[in-house]
């Protein structure tokens, strides 16, 4: 065979196998395309046995799964938040891209595990973003089993909007090695309102998570979906029970106990903090940003608006940060004054801390009229740019030190 057949013959090879390859690629990625379009659509429901709550029930804290953290010793808690995982494997997104985008989060949360050893890990929420989202949430619970570290999570709003309820998320979260996720009351928003009582080494309550699902709007897609909302927001009966886990902690414990609140979607509250204080406008030495300076809108979804709360999130968008000068101390006591909730809030005087996510920031911790906010830092790349968080992604820790029966509360930013 002469040099130029040799040639032409190699090159018939390579685009044969080329050709192949092609036609191989294409075809199965076709096939998953057309599996994902007919799954996608699919409705999968779960069952959670039903369990109402009412002010007549006793408060038990025994019923809860509690933390525990001797005097002198520190509790470490990691805080991660809006992973937004998309479809892995066979269904994932864009050409197979959204893969590797999941490779990249849970190899930033093995580092961020790696790196704090923590003794509790929690979710604020919005793990996913996928329709295939009970593969997702079924496959992260496998990853999270490795580390044999308990952690739980509160729903987000968009955790219920694809093929799997909350109820279906429910069971697979309680089904799951080393997730401590508590479905709570079922008459309540959503599911996973519950209460996670801190204690000292003699078993005495010291400090309590309270754990609040703020609901998500996603009936608006599917009206049959379990446990879902039209509106993101706290009922009046999340208020009643709310009052009933305090006085029932101050009960369990003999005198009163200080709580930190734990939800996905921040309440205006947050915003009013983190505006008064960057603009200057405090009540006292006291309120200050402790970790960042809020460089934009915080994403609060719901509460008492105001007529100049609404011009001051509409010059926002206007104004970029120039928008916070509309906003006065005078518009915050009338919020306080006319939402419920952050009324009850400061009136039982035991929630200091407000933990959220949402925002997709890279962390910001906000003290303003003696209540402590803090937007945990977004987890992995996916969802949204990174101009969202000046370029940060990653976690916040939280230490709590025993002192005497007292914890002292510090937080950091982590950043992958």
């Amino acid at each position: 065979m002469s040099a130029a057949h040799k040639k032409f013959f190699k090159l018939k090879v390579t685009a044969i196998v080329l050709l192949s390859v092609i036609i191989a690629v294409g075809g199965v990625y076709g096939v998953s395309r057309i599996q994902l379009s007919v799954l996608k659509d699919q409705n999968i429901y779960g069952y959670v046995t039903p369990n109402e709550w009412s002010d007549a029930l006793a408060f038990d804290a025994g019923d809860y799964y509690s933390l525990t953290v001797k005097d002198g010793e520190t509790l470490e808690v990691l805080m991660l938040t809006d992973t937004h995982f998309n479809n892995g494997g066979w269904y994932a997104n864009y050409l197979w891209f959204g893969e590797a985008l999941n490779k990249a989060v849970y190899g930033d949360i093995k580092k961020l595990i790696k790196q704090t050893n923590p003794d509790f890990i929690y979710i604020t929420g919005d793990l996913h973003t996928a329709s295939m989202s009970d593969i997702v949430y079924t496959e992260f619970c496998k990853f999270m089993a490795d580390f044999k570290i308990p952690w739980t999570l509160t729903m987000g709003n968009h955790d219920a909007e694809h093929r799997a309820d909350k109820a279906k998320i429910a069971e697979i979260l309680t089904a799951a090695e080393y997730c401590v996720y508590d479905i709570g009351f079922t008459n309540l928003n959503g599911l996973g309102n519950t209460v996670i009582p801190i204690k000292d080494g003699g078993g005495r309550i010291i400090y309590a998570f309270v754990l609040m699902d703020f609901g998500d709007w996603q009936l608006r897609k599917n009206p049959d979906k379990q446990y879902s909302t039209y509106d993101a927001g706290v009922t009046d009966m999340q208020l009643y029970w709310y009052e009933w886990v305090i006085n029932g902690l101050t009960a369990a414990a003999g005198k009163p106990v200080e709580t930190m609140l734990l939800a996905h979607i921040p309440f205006h509250a947050v915003t009013y903090a983190a505006k008064l204080v960057q603009a200057g406008k405090t009540l006292s030495a006291d309120d200050k940003y402790i970790n960042g300076s809020d460089p934009f809108d915080t994403e609060s979804e719901f509460g008492y608006v105001t007529a100049e709360y609404a011009l001051f999130r509409e010059a926002y968008k206007a104004a970029g940060d120039k928008g916070y000068d509309i906003l006065t101390v005078e518009g915050y006591y009338e919020y306080k004054a006319n939402d419920a909730f952050f009324k009850l809030i400061t009136d039982l005087d035991s929630t200091k801390y407000v933990v959220s996510g949402h925002n997709h920031c890279d962390g910001y911790t906000v003290r303003f009229d003696g209540i402590t906010y803090t937007s945990v830092v977004k987890t992995g790349d996916i969802y949204v740019s990174r101009d969202w968080d000046n370029g940060n992604r990653g976690g916040t820790i939280f230490a709590f030190k025993n002192n005497g029966g007292v914890l002292d509360i510090t937080n950091e930013r982590l950043y992958v």
